[in-house]
């Protein structure tokens, strides 16, 4: 079954409204429903919000032997993202393994990093075959986990966040994705 992806979160924050200005709430809250349409989830399962993506992406992860790139973990425990602040090196191939170990659903929603930041080359859902293309967030089980592989691409600081609703006014970055130079020389060992 595909339900709207707003949360009851979400549904809280967008009926209260402006203070001292009656009406709002519900205004705030039919916008929100109306965006919600355009993305949908399966409750049962992770899923992906598939996007464009940066064109010549293909390009750029077609020369990377992805049997060799290490992974990098990060750990979804008690809604925080662990560790929040990760770098990464332009031009370096990276697999990222995030883990959800709640017992509630997480969507890491990202997409200027996922669109705009990074060559995707897959997300791997769980022990699935792993699904090639560009999306702007991922929708992470309760304790599965979610494989990225990923080339960055342009340098920059690129703010993630535990929801579909990147736009909420109020609403916390659950963490950080830095885009840096490669280092050199002794640096780069």
């Amino acid at each position: 079954m595909n339900l709207p992806f707003l949360s009851l979160s979400a549904v809280r924050r967008l009926t209260s409204g402006i203070p001292g200005i009656p009406g709002t709430g519900a205004v705030a809250l039919l916008a929100g429903l109306a965006v919600s349409g355009c993305s949908t989830f399966s409750a049962s399962q992770s899923t992906a919000f598939l996007e464009d993506c940066l064109s010549d992406s293909a390009d750029i992860i077609e020369k990377v032997d992805w049997d060799t790139v290490q992974p990098n973990r990060v750990r979804i425990v008690d809604n925080n993202y662990r560790p929040m602040v990760m770098s990464f090196e332009q031009g370096r191939p990276y697999t990222l393994v995030i883990t959800n170990a709640d017992p509630s659903s997480h969507s890491l929603w990202a997409p200027s990093f996922m669109k705009q930041g990074i060559a995707l080359k897959s997300v791997q859902i769980g022990d699935n075959a792993p699904a090639m293309g560009c999306v702007n967030g991922v929708r992470i089980a309760p304790r599965s986990t979610v494989t990225l592989r990923f080339v960055p691409v342009w340098e920059g600081r690129y703010e993630m966040f535990d929801s579909g609703f990147a736009l909420i006014p109020g609403q916390l970055t659950a963490g950080v994705f830095h885009i840096v130079e490669p280092r050199v020389g002794l640096a780069a060992k």
